[in-house]
C-alpha cells in the first residue's frame, strides 16, 4: 500500500494542493468546511506531513530544541515533563540534547547544532552550565531562533522563566524565626544562581533580625543525601547547639534529618529542618518534611507557553517571569 501525499489528500477533499498546505500552516485563511473537508481527507487516507520537507520550505521545523544536563534529578525531571506536555498540546515535538560534564562541546556548538536541525525555538534548562550574563546570541544574527532560559538569572533582552526566589526562601527564614529559633545554619547547594541567590537572602534576613549569620553557620553541599549528611556533621560540629535548618533541597534536608537523629538531636522539638522542593517522598520521611513547593512541570509549560509566542508573534521576549511558590508545613518545622 502506497503512502498517502499531499496530492492525494487535495484529490480526496477535491481542493488544490495548494489549500491543503494552507490549512495544515496556518499561513493563509481556509474556511471551516473546506478545513475539515481535509481534515477528514487527512484522517481517511492515513496522511502524514512531511516535517522535515516542511522545514526545509518554512527555515524551521515543528521542532522545539530542549537543553539540560540530567535526568535523574526530581526538579529536572518534571521540568522536561511540563516542556513536554506543553509542546505536545501547541503542536510540535521537542529534541532533547544532553550536556555531559565530561563533554568538550561548547555553548557555542550546541545552539550551532540546534540551529542546523533548524528547530523551531529553544528552551536552555541548565543552569550549573551557563549564566546568562556570559550569553552572547548577537553572533548568531537572524539564524538563531527564539530562546528562552528556565531556572537562570534574569537578563535584560532575554526571556527568563524563573519561580519567586526572593519570596520561597523569605517564607522559609520568617517561619523559622517565627517558631523562636535563633541559631539558623544553612545547607547551600552548588554554585549555581538560584543557589546563590537564597544564600544571600538567608544572610540578609538573619542579619537584619540581629541572629548569627557568620561562615561558619553555612555548608556548601551537592544536591545528594550524602551531600546534606555531610554538610549537617560539619555544621554540627561548628555549632553543637544549632535549632534550625535551612537545606537547599529536599534531599539535603533528609541527609541532615538522618545525622540529627544518629546525635540523638530531636526534629523538630530541638532542631527545626525545611527542605525545598516538595519531592513527593518529602512527605513520607519521619518526621514529614516541611519545605518550599516549587512548580517545576510548570515552568517547563510556562517557558513553552512563552517560545510559542515568540515563534508566532516575533514580538519582544518577556524578560523575566516568577512563578509562585508555596511554603508546605508539615512535622520537621
Amino acid at each position: 500500500m502506497s503512502i498517502a501525499n499531499i496530492k492525494d489528500v487535495a484529490r480526496h477533499a477535491n481542493v488544490s494542493p495548494g489549500t491543503v498546505s494552507n490549512a495544515l500552516s496556518g499561513k493563509r485563511p481556509v474556511s471551516p468546511q473546506t478545513q475539515q473537508r481535509i481534515l477528514d481527507s487527512i484522517s481517511t487516507l492515513g496522511y502524514h506531513p512531511d516535517t522535515l520537507a516542511q522545514s526545509l520550505v518554512n527555515g524551521h521545523s515543528r521542532t522545539l530544541g530542549v537543553v539540560t544536563n540530567h535526568l535523574d534529578d526530581y526538579g529536572t525531571s518534571r521540568v522536561l515533563t511540563g516542556i513536554d506536555q506543553q509542546a505536545a498540546q501547541n503542536g510540535y515535538s521537542i529534541l532533547l540534547t544532553m550536556v555531559h560534564r565530561n563533554n568538550q562541546i561548547t555553548n557555542n556548538q550546541m545552539l550551532t547544532q540546534l540551529i542546523s536541525h533548524r528547530v523551531a525555538g529553544i528552551i536552555w534548562a541548565v543552569p550549573e552550565l551557563w549564566n546568562t550574563d556570559e550569553v552572547n546570541l548577537a553572533q548568531y544574527g537572524d539564524r538563531l531562533p527564539p530562546t528562552v532560559f528556565v531556572l537562570m538569572n534574569p537578563n535584560t533582552g532575554l526571556s527568563v522563566v524563573n519561580y519567586n526566589i526572593v519570596d520561597g526562601t523569605t517564607q522559609a527564614m520568617q517561619h523559622l524565626i517565627r517558631q523562636g529559633r535563633k541559631r539558623i545554619a544553612h545547607i547551600a547547594g552548588p554554585a549555581t544562581w538560584d543557589s546563590q541567590q537564597r544564600t544571600l537572602i538567608w544572610y540578609n534576613i538573619l542579619s537584619e533580625a540581629g541572629l548569627p549569620c557568620d561562615e561558619s553557620y553555612l555548608a556548601v553541599s551537592d544536591w545528594s543525601v550524602p551531600g546534606g549528611e555531610k554538610a549537617m556533621h560539619n555544621l554540627l560540629n561548628q555549632h553543637p547547639d544549632l535549632d534550625a535548618v535551612l537545606a537547599c533541597n529536599d534531599h539535603n534536608a533528609i541527609g541532615a534529618l538522618k545525622v540529627l537523629r544518629a546525635a540523638n538531636r530531636n526534629v523538630p522539638s530541638e532542631v527545626s529542618i525545611v527542605g525545598y522542593d516538595n519531592m513527593p517522598e518529602s512527605g513520607y520521611v519521619s518526621p514529614a518534611l516541611t519545605t518550599i513547593s516549587l512548580p517545576f512541570a510548570e515552568l517547563g509549560r510556562t517557558a513553552v507557553r512563552q517560545l510559542c509566542q515568540l515563534i508566532d508573534s516575533a514580538a519582544q521576549p518577556q524578560p523575566n517571569i516568577l512563578l509562585p511558590v508555596e511554603l508546605v508545613v508539615r512535622e520537621s518545622a
